[in-house]
Parts: structure tokens; sequence; C-alpha cells
């Protein structure tokens, strides 16, 4: 009877200990999230900050100006070329014998002019003598300037094929570095076709689309700072250089084009910038600030995780749908769909989903 009682006792400890554990590591397995409160925007003056792309500030995309089939690239992807380097050649053995054809014609041609020339010179002659008539000279005339009129027609035929023989190589037009090749050996290609694109070593640049309402107050010439999402630790001075004076057909924005003011090899095309331009507004009344990184969007709209905090420093997950205001060097406003003194989640949003435990990390870690 003790010995089935101390039994039971013993199974009872070790289902304990083992649910203890199951629910410690549950807890261990919580994903840790950053946090802050919301608050309200402080009134005056904020710089206005813009979404943009990095893109090459020097690019070109090589093709030919004749159709063939591609015979050699001697590069690849990455590979740095010098100014007048080969970069991609056709077969040019048809654009060859069309060369050697009307040269040829040509040859032969000149060959007769020399005696349709001295025929003519000795009609004037005889002519000067009153030994021929008229007619004759004018014909002798028809006959040389008519040969003379071919021949130059022929080198014209010749200049052409000269051309487009040269026209089944291309070079590097500039010192850069081969950012694409499009195309196989023995491809078939027709003439603007891109085959090679090269960058060149200049300044990278930034593209950004600003709207109508603030398009005025921006001009080339001002200075603004850039930063990227992969690049967090660093915020890169730019010139703006070009602002479009055309709205893009799908909305009211107008293209601005930055050049960044250092070359690095940190930023590639494609890259997503923050722009700050130096264009104060007034903040917008009741909005409330969070973090850039903190707002996500999908197919059903913009929105934030917001906290609903337990007592043992974990809390669930809400997805709450906001309307975003101004974008400023300090964050995005929100307009509508949060409270002040609200906890959203600021930090790894992307690992998160909605009606998710989590791990509050202190605010100082």
């Amino acid at each position: 009877m003790k010995t089935r009682l101390l039994i039971g006792l013993l199974l009872s400890l070790l289902l304990l200990n083992a649910c203890s554990k199951k629910a410690s590591q549950e807890e261990e397995m919580l994903r840790p999230v950053r946090y802050q409160a919301v608050v309200a925007v402080s009134d005056g003056q904020q710089p206005r900050i813009f979404p943009g792309v990095a893109q090459p500030g020097l690019e070109s995309v090589l093709s030919f100006k004749v159709a063939g089939t591609i015979r050699e690239i001697p590069v690849n992807v990455g590979d740095a070329v010098q100014k007048g380097q080969m970069i991609a050649t056709l077969d040019g053995t048809d654009y060859q014998l069309q060369l050697q054809q009307v040269q040829a014609q040509l040859d032969q041609l000149q060959a007769k002019a020399a005696n349709v020339k001295a025929e003519y010179d000795r009609i004037q002659d005889l002519y000067a003598e009153k030994v021929v008539s008229q007619s004759q000279l004018d014909e002798a005339q028809a006959a040389y300037e008519s040969t003379m009129a071919s021949i130059r027609a022929l080198q014209q035929q010749v200049d052409l094929a000269q051309t487009q023989l040269s026209y089944t190589e291309i070079s590097a037009p500039f010192d850069g570095t081969v950012a694409a090749v499009n195309v196989e050996i023995k491809e078939n290609v027709q003439p603007g076709y891109p085959i090679v694109t090269l960058e060149g070593q200049a300044p990278p640049e930034v593209a950004v689309d600003i709207p109508e309402t603030v398009i005025s107050s921006i001009q080339a010439g001002d200075e603004v700072s850039v930063r990227f999402e992969a690049i967090a630790e660093k915020t890169f001075p730019g010139i703006i250089t070009e602002v479009g004076v055309a709205t893009s057909r799908r909305a009211t924005t107008y293209p601005v084009t930055i050049t960044l003011q250092e070359q690095t090899s940190q930023i590639h095309p494609g890259m997503v910038a923050d722009v700050v331009f130096p264009v104060n507004s007034p903040s917008t009344p009741g909005a409330f600030l969070v973090p850039s990184q903190a707002v996500m969007e999908d197919d059903q709209g913009r929105f934030v995780y917001r906290l609903q905090p337990a007592e043992d420093e974990t809390a669930v997950t809400e997805r709450v749908n906001v309307q975003v205001g101004q974008y400023t060097d300090r964050g995005i406003e929100i307009t509508e769909g949060l409270q002040e003194g609200d906890l959203i989640v600021t930090a790894g949003v992307s690992r998160i989903e909605d009606q998710m435990k989590v791990r509050l990390l202190d605010t100082k870690e």
C-alpha cells in the first residue's frame, strides 16, 4: 500500500515537473519585440521625407545597329572594362562579303572611268581642231559624267558597307562595370536589342517622386540627406540635380533626381532610400508620430501592430489599420487608427502576426 502511494507521488512530481518545463520552454520561444508608446506630434515645422530608389549615376544599355548572330561576348557580369574595350561582336561574314562585292564593282568602274576620261580628253582636242562635231563632244562628255556619277554612287555603297561592317562590334563608351549581359553566343539579335548594360564610375543617384503640394518648394541645387534601409548606420549627403516639370501618368507626383556626394560600393541600384528634404511644413493637428519601420503595408492597406500587455512582460499583438500623414525626418505621422499612449511594435514587424503572443524587451536592451 505504501509502495503504491510512493509511486503515485513520484509520478505526480514528474508530471508537474514536465508541465513546468513545457511552460518554461513556451515562454522562452516567445518572439521578443521592441516597442514604444505612441506620442502626439508636437506643434511646429517638420522637414519632409519621401521614399526613393537608388539608380546608377551613369548607365548605358549597349546594342547593335545591325541584325546578326552573336559571335563573341568576352565579358561577364561584374567585369571592369575600359573605354574602347571590346564588349561583343556579331558574325560579320555577310557584311564582309557585301563590302567586297561593292568594292570590286567600284574598282572595275574606276578602271573603266580612266578610259572614258581619256576618250573625253581626246574628243575635246579634236573638237578644238574642228575635226569632230559638237554632238560628238556632247556624247563624250555625257559618257564621262555618267561614269563619274556611277562611281560616286558606288563609293557611297562602299562607305555604307564599311559602316555596317563596323556596326558588328560593340566597344565600351566609357570606363565602367558590366551590370548585365542579356544574350548568349550564336543568338540572333535585331538592331536595338539590349546586349550589355554598362555602369560608369559616377556617384549613384536616387529617384524620388514628389507630390504636387511640395514640388514648388524644391529646386535644383538644394541639399538633402539620404538614408538607406540596408545601410542604417550612415546618412549620405546629396544634391538635387533634376526636378521634373511633368507629372507621372498614374499619380500627381513629379520625378526628382538626387545625386549623392560620394561614390561608394555600399549602394547598389534598386536599394530603397528615405530622402529628407529641407522643406518645412506644419505638423498635422491631432496626428501621432511613429517610427517609419513600424508601419507595414499589404493589399489591405497600411497597418501597425498594437500591443495588449500582460503582467508577465508578455503581450498579444493586434493588427490596426492606420491612415498616414506626412513623412518626416523623425518618422511617419499617423492621422487615424491610434490613440496617444498605445504601445506598438517598432522592430521585427515583418515577423509578427495578428494575435501573436510575444515577449516585451526592455526598451533599454
